[in-house]
């Protein structure tokens, strides 16, 4: 994710709907990196960003990859 100035909403979500299946990390110029730790915790911080029209990037999982 980048832009983020305040970081406190975005883990709000992510701790209700991932719990602690993930790690945050803070970057420069103001972007997180979220590690999640299983695919069912990948896919459902992926859905939840993009309702909430966060913007972010992501790489595809290796299990989708040909």
């Amino acid at each position: 994710m980048a832009g983020i100035q305040n970081l406190q909403p975005h883990s709000k979500l992510l701790i209700e709907i991932a719990t602690d299946a993930f790690e945050l990390k803070v970057l420069q110029d103001d972007q997180v990196k979220i590690q999640p730790k299983t695919p069912d915790a990948y896919k459902t911080i992926i859905k939840a960003l993009a309702v909430k029209s966060t913007e972010f990037h992501t790489y595809q999982p290796k299990a989708d990859r040909s």
